[in-house]
């Protein structure tokens, strides 16, 4: 990598932590073992319930497979946001070890137009895995 990781701080339902901001990500993916470490409540889904297709593949961006067990809805609020803007984000959980959350253009697009609406990230999260 050249130059340093776009690294945001943010608030995922009552945890504060750090977020890569990645431009190059399509979906905003989370590990099962930092839902784990942090003792989210929030429900794991099918990802049956985003697709009709249940043989779903994804990969990185090297090209490496990308499993991921399911789907999880979090609260979201960046710290240079108005303290009452919240996005509802669906965050796809992997089992790879990643030390992070990783914040994606289903994300960030729906951010640089302004766009704070709870059910705007799971229709887009639909339309870019059918993509693949």
């Amino acid at each position: 990598m050249i130059g340093r990781q776009s690294d945001v701080e943010i608030t995922l339902g009552d945890v504060k932590t750090t977020a890569l901001y990645d431009t190059g990500a399509q979906t905003s993916l989370i590990s099962s073992r930092w839902i784990r470490e942090n003792k989210l409540s929030e429900e794991v889904r099918e990802t049956e319930e985003l697709l009709e297709a249940k043989d779903l593949e994804l990969k990185a961006a090297n090209g490496t497979k990308l499993p991921f067990t399911g789907w999880i809805l979090l609260p979201l609020r960046m710290e240079d946001w108005n303290k009452d803007a919240i996005m509802n984000v669906p965050f796809l959980i992997t089992e790879d070890e990643i030390s992070k959350p990783i914040i994606g253009t289903n994300v960030i697009d729906d951010r640089r137009v302004g766009v704070i609406w709870h059910g705007l990230c799971t229709k887009r999260l639909k339309l870019i895995l059918r993509i693949f």
